[in-house]
């Protein structure tokens, strides 16, 4: 039943109805202020008919802190159907899916050139894409489920292979992850759908933590998961001639950032950061950031999303406790833009185009596009 749902999918979007084997499968949909009771059935029914993982599985980030203990009083919205959510997690478990609740897959298991993935988050999916070069569509949550259960998708979209690119982009390399964001968004809109080769002056600055911006931005803003970033994808083909070519500045990518602004940073209730998941290392070193700056008169709240797995490793406690007295706030296994939000906070300066997107539309939330340090020096002393 399984594989014949598949095919009909493929079918519909284009294929032939054949199927493909994949290697890796990353359930998204699984936050329970998504997907709520009824959601929660669909994966008990599928557990009940002896649907069981066939492939690496993992899922996307849940709708809550998956360590009430890494939270204070103040932040009881982030704990809300803390048993409902957990009930999704512990279904998951039991059909073979590994422990996970992040959406940064690939730092569990690293995707390889060519494969095939069936993989539900949008910024994983362009990152497996345009830095891996392996090969996966953005899978709606059910499909993900189903392709674990057979371990193989639909053979249509960009399992049949990447298309040449309809146009160029020439831009100056951004210089952070909130430029990376802002240039992975605007390539989005001005694409319109058709498959781009970013070109940058001097090749990517920013490694895979801006890319990682680029790519959530890219996938946010535009219907694609696919493109390529000369010196970053790693198969990069010439453009035919005669294709349309386009100059990005920093210019540009400074008037987008304000558009998409509608704060003063100094008055967000909050800063976030971590979507996508922040790593371990990139945690620390946003702890240690924060704690020198509390001693120049820094205050806002820092709260960093982490992938929940993190918590069953022996060293959580000490990070968790180190973090909370410096100020910071790990969430592990959840995002803010998937929390429920609404009636709780109302304004939030992130580093992230792609939560700058949501947190409007899902919550309400007024966002404010800077990163931590230019945050930092600009509202020390303001009162917290």
């Amino acid at each position: 039943m399984a594989e014949e749902l598949l095919r009909r999918i493929g079918r519909a979007l284009g294929g032939s109805g054949e199927l493909v084997e994949v290697s890796h499968v990353h359930a998204s949909g699984i936050s329970y202020s998504n997907i709520g009771d009824a959601g929660l059935e669909f994966i008990l029914d599928l557990l009940a008919e002896g649907a069981r993982a066939r492939v690496f599985a993992t899922f996307n980030p849940a709708g809550v802190v998956l360590d009430s203990k890494a939270v204070g009083e103040e932040d009881e919205y982030l704990l809300r159907d803390y048993e409902g959510q957990w009930r999704i997690i512990r279904s998951l478990l039991a059909m073979g899916f590994r422990f996970s609740a992040t959406c940064i897959p690939y730092i569990l298991r690293r995707p390889r050139r060519g494969e095939h993935l069936a993989w539900g988050e949008s910024s994983a999916a362009a990152t497996a894409n345009m830095f891996f070069a392996a090969m996966t569509n953005k899978e709606a949550g059910p499909v993900t489920l189903l392709a674990a259960a057979t371990g193989k998708t639909y053979l249509a979209g960009v399992h049949l292979g990447y298309p040449e690119p309809g146009i160029v982009f020439e831009a100056e390399p951004p210089r952070g992850i909130v430029e990376a964001g802002a240039l992975g968004a605007l390539v989005a809109q001005e694409a319109r759908g058709t498959t781009p080769l970013v070109r940058l002056d001097g090749g990517w600055l920013t490694g895979l933590t801006g890319f990682r911006g680029f790519a959530a931005a890219y996938a946010t803003y535009g219907p694609l998961v696919h493109g390529y970033l000369e010196s970053v994808t790693p198969v990069t083909p010439r453009p035919p001639p005669g294709v349309p070519r386009q100059r990005i500045t920093r210019r540009d990518l400074a008037e987008w950032i304000d558009e998409h602004s509608h704060l003063d940073p100094c008055s967000a209730d909050l800063f976030f950061t971590g979507c996508p998941h922040r790593t371990l290392g990139e945690a620390l070193s946003i702890v240690r950031f924060v704690e020198r700056w509390r001693g120049r008169g820094f205050r806002m709240p820092v709260y960093v999303a982490v992938p929940g797995y993190y918590v069953s490793e022996p060293w959580w406690p000490r990070v968790r406790d180190y973090a909370l007295r410096s100020g910071v706030r790990l969430l592990p296994g959840t995002c803010l833009v998937v929390a429920p939000l609404r009636g709780a906070v109302s304004s939030i300066a992130t580093d992230s185009v792609k939560a700058a997107y949501y947190l409007p539309r899902r919550h309400g939330v007024r966002v404010a596009l800077i990163g931590l340090e230019e945050l930092a020096r600009r509202c020390r002393g303001v009162p917290g």
